[in-house]
């Protein structure tokens, strides 16, 4: 009855308290059952466990259920306690067993060693210090059996998939994530996270010796080097940024850029590489490294380079210099590798460099002979007599050029003729290839039989398989740079005919009309050519934009005539067709039409019209660099002077000065204006720097005192001579109404004709009336003067006056008639910084001219001189 009444009570207190207490009225309110005893334990469920992974006894896994084991089953199931974790059963503090490391692979080998010297105990854990493998002893059989730790560490012994357990003397690894004095978020980018606010990272800490005395050291590997500055104490963070064979070690955080880098444009491929041709010493490869930073570097570059692509019979070995090599700071090293042997296979190939974290890839190219022909690069030019196909002519000059590159020298090539169906001959004489590079030319003859402006296909072969096809009379490109000229500046003296305004693309530029007059003209000077086309369009919006009456005018332009220049006068060619502004129209040339220097466009009606775009498409040696002619240094020789007067006759030459990189021939050139013919024979330019003569002929018909300009072209170039200058007259008598400011700054000769700006002639003050005189000697016709603001040196200590003086206004030009001082023109804004040269509208004779400022200003002159007759 005592026991029913205490099962009783256990179970009510059980319901109503959720608690048991055995031996105590008082269970810890913490626990669901607390037994008390001093003297006695508790005794837990004793059962026989066969197999781990199987729930036996009981009928099915229970986690968190308690057991102790009374019988062993090999070496997996041992005597102990056990805990259910719902998938098997696992040994209470199994792992807190002792462990003994043994000095062999096999610890029932009689000569192990134990430490500690624990030998034939099964409650420890055997750990060979040879091979990582674990041990227990079993008591059934009394010998050593293997013996794997239940996984608890998620760390694996190196180079196994064998769970590290309580290993203490193998290297250990884990998959995945590692933090160490971190909280549960271990950074996402980090493989290992070191978390710490009062404490560092120490890395290995060794010797320079020790260091390098590890066994190829990973790239990257990151050691404290305690002495690799130099002294015992002085050492830095390195790393290898070299490979395992060939370490490259740097301290870490240097204060400069890229460490050690390989420059790629330095670097270079060398030599020829031609297929069946033996490679040389030429052959190389070469690669610059630059050492950057403050030290000597060390480093075994062999081995770094490899080939690819067409490299059959090829190989690479070096470098040199001979390796290891040391750089010093801030110094670079030529590593040249030597590619030797004998191509077999054309074709690119490269050189790879790649090592010590610097790549560099060269290309080279293995040729298939050693000549290499551009047959792209061909061109025809200087055909004579004409620069097109016409029937029945007969061809006594023009050149076919071929260029060429040559990989060996000393090679030869015979006479060669070719002569094509339509009756012309290409004639090549026997020759040497020139290295590295040059050009074959055959020289064009025969007397053409085919159709006129024709074009015929000459397949030449040059040089073993290299056959050009090359085309005969296909010459014909667009003109784009003439001399323009036209009867007037244009509308508003804003509109003027130029190069650039007629063969841009923009239609809105060019010439326009200044009043409805016929007979209005644009004329475009050229070297001779046949023309077959030209291109034209009407406009420009810009001149008449502010007068829609014009605009609508010039949208549709009819009426206009096409002329050419026969030598001696203008002969019609070709009605225009309406232009329109928005697009341009090309009238077709015949082939029969001779060949053409100028040509132009003029009104044959009264009315408002205008050009926006002008220039031929023809026969010419386009592809030729034109020449530089150098019209401005032309040497102008007629007689009785270079003064023109109205009825005057005049003999004499102007030459002019050209640089040509091409040797051609030229065709006569005729150029006439106001009476005066400019006239030069046929002839050949020279490649290199030569001269054209003209011969002056004529009696002047224009205005006293002008001057005239002549366009003249050579092969594709133009430029205006001009006949009837002005010298420069620099030799005068020097005045001014005071000494200039702080009487410094003087008006004289050479102050006033140098070159400098800073010198010259300063106000003292801003009185008006101030001036600058030059007296000549002797009656001079003055046709132009050169002026500059200045100068700087005088007012230099005065802000407010250096900026008065960078813009002058207000001057008058005056010249000395006798009696009096008689004004000219009123001069300009005069700038400091640029000579401007005006011309007067009149020329006039005088003794004397000043320069005087009508305004109370500070102003000053550093140049001031005449060009007089």
């Amino acid at each position: 009855m005592k026991k029913l009444q205490l099962i009783l009570l256990l179970l009510f207190y059980s319901f109503t308290f959720s608690q048991v207490g055995i031996n105590t009225i008082t269970p810890d309110p913490n626990s669901v059952l607390d037994v008390v005893s001093d003297t006695k334990g508790v005794l837990i469920p004793r059962v026989v466990l066969t197999d781990l992974n199987l729930p036996n006894p009981l009928t099915l896994h229970v986690r968190g259920m308690i057991v102790y084991n009374k019988s062993t089953f090999g070496s997996a199931v041992t005597q102990g306690f056990y805990y259910n974790d719902g998938e098997k059963w696992v040994k209470v503090n199994e792992e807190v067993a002792s462990l003994v490391s043994f000095d062999t692979t096999d610890p029932n080998i009689v000569s192990t060693l134990f430490t500690p010297n624990v030998s034939a105990n099964p409650n420890s854990v055997y750990s060979s210090s040879v091979d990582g493998s674990f041990w227990k002893y079993d008591t059934t059989t009394s010998k050593y059996i293997t013996y794997q730790p239940k996984p608890s560490t998620e760390w694996y012994l190196n180079g196994t998939t064998t769970d590290a357990a309580a290993n203490k003397n193998i290297a250990i690894y884990r998959i995945g994530e590692v933090g160490i004095g971190s909280d549960t978020n271990i950074n996402p980018s980090a493989m290992l996270d070191v978390n710490s606010s009062t404490k560092g990272f120490l890395p290995p800490r060794m010797k320079k010796t020790v260091r390098d005395a590890i066994a190829k050291p990973a790239a990257g590997l990151i050691v404290y080097c305690t002495d690799c500055r130099g002294g015992d104490n002085d050492g830095c963070l390195n790393y290898n940024f070299g490979t395992p064979d060939n370490p490259t070690w740097e301290c870490l955080g240097e204060p400069k850029g890229a460490i050690v880098s390989i420059d790629c444009p330095g670097s270079s491929i060398e030599g020829n590489y031609i297929v069946n041709v033996a490679n040389t010493a030429a052959n190389v490869i070469k690669f610059k490294i630059d050492n950057n930073t403050f030290a000597p570097i060390t480093g075994n570059f062999t081995n770094y380079v490899t080939l690819s692509g067409a490299t059959g019979g090829l190989s690479v070995s070096g470098p040199t210099p001979a390796q290891p090599i040391t750089i010093n700071a801030g110094a670079s090293a030529i590593l040249s590798y030597t590619i030797s042997g004998t191509p077999t296979v054309p074709g690119p190939f490269k050189a790879r460099f790649a090592g010590n974290g610097l790549v560099c890839e060269k290309s080279g190219e293995v040729l298939n002979s050693s000549i290499v022909v551009d047959c792209a690069n061909a061109f025809v030019y200087g055909m004579t007599p004409i620069k097109y196909l016409k029937a029945g002519t007969t061809y006594s000059g023009g050149t076919v050029r071929i260029p060429y590159k040559a990989y060996q020298s000393g090679i030869t090539y015979p006479a060669q003729t070719v002569t094509l169906p339509s009756g012309i001959t290409l004639t090549r004489a026997a020759g040497t290839f020139a290295t590295p590079s040059g050009f074959v030319e055959y020289t064009i003859g025969g007397t053409y039989s085919g159709s006129n402006c024709a074009i015929v296909t000459a397949d030449i072969n040059v040089e073993g398989n290299s056959i050009c096809n090359v085309v005969i009379g296909d010459n014909q490109s667009d003109y784009l740079s003439g001399v323009y000229k036209a009867s007037s500046d244009g509308y508003g003296n804003s509109c003027p005919a130029t190069q650039f305004g007629m063969t841009d693309t923009n239609y809105s530029s060019g010439w326009a009309s200044p009043n409805t007059t016929a007979n209005q003209w644009v004329e475009i000077t050229f070297p001779s050519m046949g023309v077959r086309k030209v291109v034209l369009s009407g406009g420009p919006v810009s001149c008449w934009a502010g007068n829609a009456g014009y605009v609508s005018y010039y949208a549709n332009q009819a009426g206009l005539q096409l002329e050419y220049w026969n030598g001696a006068s203008w002969v019609g060619l070709a009605s225009v067709p309406t232009l329109y502004q928005d697009r341009v129209t090309i009238i077709d040339i015949n082939c029969d039409t001779p060949a053409i220097s100028r040509l132009r466009v003029r009104n044959n009606t009264a009315q408002w019209w205008g050009i926006g775009t002008f220039y031929p498409v023809g026969y010419w040696d386009s592809k030729v660099t034109p020449p530089v002619l150098d019209c401005e240094a032309a040497v102008v020789s007629i007689s009785p002077s270079n003064t023109l007067i109205n009825g005057q006759s005049y003999t004499g030459t102007v030459t002019v000065n050209y640089t040509a990189t091409l040797a051609s021939s030229y065709n006569a050139e005729v150029v006439s204006k106001s009476g005066i013919t400019l006239t030069r024979a046929a002839g050949n330019m020279v490649n290199g720097s030569g001269s054209i003569v003209y011969n002056v002929s004529g009696t002047y018909t224009g205005n006293s005192y002008k001057e005239e300009t002549f366009p003249i072209s050579l092969i594709g170039s133009s430029c205006e001579v001009t006949l009837g200058n002005p010298t420069a007259f620099k030799t005068g008598t020097y005045s001014a109404s005071s000494s200039g400011y702080g009487n410094t700054c003087p008006a004289t000769q050479a102050s006033m004709t140098d070159s400098s700006y800073t010198t010259g002639w300063a106000s003292p003050n801003t009185a008006a009336d101030q001036f600058i005189e030059i007296n000549f000697g002797t009656a001079k016709v003055v046709k132009k003067i050169a002026v500059s603001a200045g100068p700087v040196t005088c007012w230099a200590g005065n802000a407010q006056w250096v900026s008065a003086y960078a813009n002058v206004a207000g001057l008058q030009f005056e010249y000395w008639n006798g009696s009096s001082w008689v004004g000219i023109a009123a001069v300009p804004t005069v700038t400091q910084n640029s000579i401007t040269t005006y011309l007067l509208s009149n020329t006039v004779s005088t003794s004397k001219i000043r320069v005087r400022n009508n305004t109370a200003q500070w102003w000053g002159l550093a140049t001031f001189y005449p060009f007089v007759y």
